[in-house]
């Protein structure tokens, strides 16, 4: 592929302060980092979040002396080991020390320390130490001796020795030789050691494989024999568990890289790797970062050829041992101008990006700079840990599970999906099509532009959405209430309340009994199963019921606007003012509201309750005397009316009903009677012919003994 991604631009982390030194960089297993220098006679680090945004100093302290050469590292719990050098007695009698610190979550709290590391060598002068995590969660150091000895001891998270203090490489009788300003590379292994790099009085760079928990030197190795390499060799540990080792040639512009077993055998390939442009005569020093997917990544400091400028390079290179695009030169050439570069470090961010650090020295004072590079070329595949992880997803489509505690995920460019499990998480799809679950906790579920889909089950889950990012639906487990740019809600599981908002929403119920309100806007509210209540505001809005008969429970909708039942909703009650409600084919109930209503039962033995104001109850469906005759609770002549169809009642001239068309008793007395009221019983009837042969049919009911008129009756 191309070169990887420049994700967050180079950064002066430590700019114009006093004696910087050399940088070290610790990546968080929950997805920030530590940046940490020399300052003077003090040591200074800051954590950064996985944005790259500076969150809090993390002070290192022994007593007023002078300290220095500061190497830090996360353990898998998220605590933090930072060792230095001290000048105890101000005298040079340097010394090697150690402190253990709780995770960001507890904000770097004390634990440990500072512990003594070198007491078995502290006659000597101690420098230049290295931490590195163990992977059963303990950690290991690692740092040079006056005496050309390097030395290395395991510890546990209570600052005590787990192994002797190991000399590093006498195996041979090959005395390691200092190095000067350069550090050791340290690095864990899986199966539960850890590996040091160093090089002999040769030149010969070298690594030492050691057993912790045997308390033994596995081996140790010439790295590359007759190789003619030149400085400390880069060693990392990549994830198929081969050791891969990288070190500058000697005379020529170039790495020389080889791979090994976790035991320490030679395996092949064996790779040289030109860096056009760069000065053979350059001491390398690389670093290297294992990434994610098997490849690793390299940089190094090397001078430009027939120049002193030193600039950073950078290389990712591929499993097999061929390189993954072309290297880079890592500082910014017109940021940075003229001046040396030097000392670079690297790290994994937890997420698969890559940080690197180095020293700048353009200003006299060794600024300090950052960059991080996206060189993932998949998207995340499964879990995170169980701490307060802060990952940043991939430009591919990701699916990843966080843990337990409060996550913060972007997922990046691609459809993700996105699952929060416990914690109260806060989660962004960013870009595209998005499926976004925040698990258990009050969690913030951000999307972003796509249509996105989102899982709500817990009441203080906070979904947030902006205009004109998609066509967005919550999936809720809970009651649940559309934020201001959500569009569509699907209650699921034990939920019963879905409420919409100021759009026009899609609203789905479940097999419960849900209470449905869409809001503002034209509104689709679909219920299923259950006995089911909508409210309608608007004359857009809609209301489904796909289940019918007893199935689908008694559905009622509570109406402030005109409103006709769709089929198999039973209920309708208007609550505004001077609106219509009309009904279905099924057998409603309808009541109207305190304003003036026209109510149509429709089709089907409805009861209608006018209410206050003046009603007209319409009756415009075919009559039958069985399946259609509605009854009217409140009728009252004084301000309620009929109103009938012509279409329906075809022998009534329309209008105001004739008082000769008008008979009150049990049947027509002539042939002109069309409406007979029977005040016994409150049933009132349609006669096509008066006494004619056609039997008169019961259309209505208004309660025994009710008052009623031809003037009571209009004909449409």
């Amino acid at each position: 592929m191309a070169n990887p991604i420049v994700w967050q631009s180079d950064l002066n982390v430590a700019a114009s302060v006093a004696a910087n030194g050399s940088s070290f960089i610790a990546a968080s297993p929950e997805g920030g980092y530590i940046v940490g220098y020399d300052e003077g006679t003090e040591i200074s680090q800051h954590a950064y979040s996985s944005a790259g945004v500076y969150a809090t100093s993390i002070l290192v302290d022994y007593t007023n002396n002078e300290e220095s050469s500061a190497s830090s590292t996360y353990l898998k719990n998220g605590f933090v080991v930072t060792t230095w050098v001290v000048d105890a007695d101000g005298a040079g009698s340097l010394d090697i020390y150690f402190q253990i610190r709780a995770g960001a979550a507890q904000n770097y709290l004390l634990l440990t320390g500072p512990v003594h590391a070198n007491a078995v060598t502290a006659s000597n002068v101690e420098t230049f130490p290295v931490v590195a995590p163990l992977a059963n969660g303990n950690f290991c150091l690692a740092w040079f001796d006056s005496g050309n000895h390097i030395y290395s001891s395991a510890y546990d998270l209570l600052g005590n020795s787990l192994s002797a203090i190991w000399p590093v490489g006498p195996i041979n009788g090959a005395s390691p030789i200092y190095q000067g300003a350069a550090r050791l590379n340290l690095t864990a292994l899986e199966i539960g050691g850890y590996a040091v790099g160093y090089v002999d009085a040769s030149g010969a760079a070298r690594m030492s494989i050691f057993d912790h928990q045997a308390d033994a030197l596995v081996t140790e190795i010439d790295l590359f024999p007759g190789a003619g390499e030149e400085g400390i060799a880069g060693i990392a540990q990549l994830a198929d568990g081969r050791i891969v080792a990288a070190a500058g040639k000697a005379g020529a512009a170039g790495l020389i890289i080889r791979f090994f077993s976790e035991a320490g055998a030679a395996l092949t390939p064996v790779t040289d790797l030109a860096l056009p442009g760069v000065d053979q005569d350059e001491d390398l020093n690389p670093r290297i970062a294992a990434l994610h997917d098997g490849r690793f990544f390299i940089v190094t400091s090397a001078a430009t050829e027939g120049t002193a400028d030193s600039d950073i390079w950078g290389v990712v290179i591929k499993a097999d041992g061929t390189m993954d695009g072309t290297p880079f030169q890592v500082n910014d050439p017109i940021l940075h101008g003229v001046g040396s570069q030097s000392a670079p470090t690297i790290a994994t961010l937890a997420d698969g990006r890559v940080i690197v650090s180095w020293t700048d020295d353009q200003s006299g004072n060794g600024d300090i700079w950052t960059k991080i590079y996206d060189p993932r070329e998949t998207g995340l595949r499964g879990g995170a840990t169980g701490l307060n992880d802060d990952w940043y997803g991939t430009a591919f489509s990701d699916t990843i599970f966080l843990g337990n505690g409060k996550d913060t995920f972007h997922g990046g460019g691609s459809a993700d999906f996105i699952y929060g499990d416990a914690g109260s998480d806060t989660l962004h799809g960013d870009a595209s099509d998005d499926r976004i679950d925040g698990g258990a906790g009050a969690d913030v579920l951000i999307g972003g532009i796509g249509n996105d889909i989102y899982y709500a089950d817990n009441a203080g889950d906070d979904v947030q959405e902006i205009p004109g990012e998609g066509v967005d639906t919550v999936r809720a487990t809970v009651d649940y209430a559309l934020g201001a740019d959500e569009d569509k809600l699907y209650l699921l599981g034990a939920a019963t309340t879905g409420t919409g908002n100021g759009l026009s929403n899609f609203i789905y119920g479940n097999a419960n009994a849900n209470i449905l309100d869409g809001q503002g806007g034209a509104d689709r509210m679909y219920g299923d199963r259950g006995d089911d209540a909508y409210t309608v505001d608007s004359t857009g809005d809609l209301v489904f019921e796909t289940v019918s008969g007893a199935s689908g429970g008694i559905d009622s909708v509570f109406a402030s606007a005109n409103h006709t039942l769709s089929n198999n909703v039973e209920n309708l009650t208007l609550t505004g003012g001077n609106i219509n409600g009309t009904g279905n084919g099924i057998a409603n109930i309808i009541v109207g509201s305190a304003g003036n209503n026209f109510i149509d039962g429709k089709a089907g033995n409805d009861m209608l309750t006018g209410g206050a104001g003046i009603d007209q109850f319409l009756f415009s469906t075919a009559l039958n005397a069985a399946t259609n005759a509605d009854t009217i609770l409140d009728f009252n002549g004084a301000d309620d009316f009929f109103r009938l169809d012509d279409a329906i009642f075809t022998q009534i001239v329309t209008g105001f009903l004739s008082a000769t068309a008008f008979q009150i008793g049990s049947a027509a007395a002539d042939a002109d009677d069309r409406i007979v009221y029977n005040a016994a019983t409150g049933d009132v009837f349609y006669d096509r012919d008066g006494v004619g042969g056609v039997a008169q049919v019961k259309f209505a009911n208004i309660g025994a003994g009710t008052a009623l008129t031809a003037a009571d009756i209009f004909v449409f």
